[in-house]
């Protein structure tokens, strides 16, 4: 049985990953492989990859300056729930030309795909790369969001090659026997994020696993986290590997990080406990080892003891499970309810975000952002399945959830053009670009707006 065969048997789980947010405009990407494995690299570039063994599958690819044939980069493979890998890569381009990173991203595995093609992508990707390639190969790392990240953990499950994990807005396949988790990772979710309960859970569920791992939170949604919060994965990749002495250490590189560390902004929107807790658990997670830190230990357990800290981490809890009931009570009435009954439900939840700050501010937009998502899902359904009335419905409810989510605007052109209206097809479709929607591989989905778009 190979290293991927589990895949197979586990990935039901990234069929219901989902992400629906908006995406950046990109500009055409130009194919400069030659089919050599030194060709003249122009520095700092952005090239697309055809797999040598099935050209119609790509891979989106930086070099970082310098590169040859002999140099020994390490390597992080990036995976996007929408197939689109040319959008992290050029996302944190300048991290991995700081960082001397190779930066891979797959734009064919993505959301919705059965187990076996994934299987067949995934396995033809990495094997491109890693023989097409000079990378130190005690050095390979993975990341991903949502669906994307549930790839990238997956691989490192099976593929002991993957030595650390970036996971944003998802985190492990949820199915039961999984190995132990022996590889580094580190989660990152938005404050916004309707993954946020489930990430934490797992950094706690971690504590018990053979693996370094932390959880980086930020005021951001459900999305691929800004560059300078996804500057962390750089320093938490370089830290294990100078504890692994795979790196010597670096004294300035660590000094970095601690001042970065005094000017990060990330935990403002926490309680004073919890974000003293974040600050100290998080200089312990990334330093240990590398410098003393039992001054931080010391504080830490001193703070976790008082009943101030006790107190915001029981009223979190309980707020939590009110969270999470509000998603059921509204998850198990979106097939019965009617348009008006949404609207009056939505138009009172947007006036409790309005009206409440700190962590229940946050608890009703991860509310409102889950049920995008189950918009999103049920839209897309109803639009595969060819059923009218259901699209027609779900399209309304996403419209009125989540009316600047460019997504919303390409499943109504693909409605529209299903039912001949070609000028309002037109437009939904301007309105989604717009808006940000910019991967153009979404269009070869639907047949619908072949000929049109």
């Amino acid at each position: 049985m190979n290293r991927y065969s589990v895949i197979f048997v586990l990935f039901v789980v990234f069929l219901l990953g989902g992400c629906h947010g908006g995406r950046h405009k990109e500009k055409p990407v130009p194919d400069l492989w030659q089919g050599a494995r030194q060709p003249v690299w122009p520095a700092d570039t952005l090239l697309t990859l055809h797999l040598q063994d099935d050209t119609s599958l790509t891979a989106s690819v930086y070099l970082p300056p310098g590169y040859n044939d002999t140099a020994r980069p390490p390597m992080i493979l990036l995976f996007d729930p929408h197939g689109n890998g040319s959008l992290p890569v050029k996302k944190y381009r300048r991290l991995a030309r700081q960082y001397g990173y190779i930066l891979a991203g797959s734009n064919n595995i993505r959301n919705g795909m059965n187990g076996t093609d994934i299987e067949r992508i995934l396995h033809l990707f990495t094997g491109d790369l890693f023989r097409r390639f000079s990378f130190d190969s005690k050095r390979v790392y993975a990341a991903g969001f949502s669906g994307g990240a549930r790839v990238a953990t997956l691989l490192a499950l099976t593929d002991p090659t993957v030595r650390g994990v970036a996971a944003c807005g998802g985190g492990l396949p949820s199915s039961g026997n999984l190995p132990p988790v022996r590889f580094d990772l580190l989660g990152f979710a938005g404050e916004e994020d309707f993954n946020l309960p489930e990430l934490l859970q797992l950094d706690v569920s971690l504590q018990g696993q053979p693996c370094r791992h932390f959880l980086v939170r930020f005021a951001g949604k459900h999305e691929w986290p800004p560059a300078t919060v996804f500057e962390d994965a750089f320093y938490w990749f370089a830290f294990n590997a100078m504890r692994d002495s795979l790196l010597p250490r670096q004294d300035t590189f660590i000094r970095a990080f601690i001042n970065k560390q005094k000017e990060d902004p990330s935990a403002s929107f926490l309680p004073e406990t919890l974000r003293q807790e974040y600050q100290w658990t998080r200089i312990i997670a990334f330093l240990q080892g590398l410098m003393d830190t039992q001054g931080y230990e010391k504080q830490l357990s001193e703070l976790r003891a008082s009943s101030s800290f006790q107190k915001a981490q029981e009223d979190f809890s309980t707020l939590l499970l009110e969270e999470k009931g509000l998603e059921q009570y509204y998850l198990k009435n979106f097939p019965v309810k009617t348009l008006s009954w949404w609207k009056g439900k939505i138009a009172g939840m947007n006036r409790k975000i309005a009206g409440s700050q700190g962590a229940r501010h946050y608890s009703y937009l991860r509310v409102m952002h889950y049920l995008s998502l189950a918009a999103y899902m049920q839209t897309e359904a109803a639009l595969k399945r060819h059923l009218d009335a259901e699209s027609a419905k779900y399209l309304a409810l996403y419209k009125l959830l989540d009316p600047e989510n460019p997504d919303v605007w390409f499943f109504d052109a693909v409605y529209n053009a299903r039912k001949n209206n070609r000028e309002a097809a037109l437009r939904s479709w301007a309105k989604a670009e717009t808006l940000g929607f910019s991967n153009k591989s979404e269009i070869r989905r639907w047949p619908e707006l072949a000929g049109m778009i």
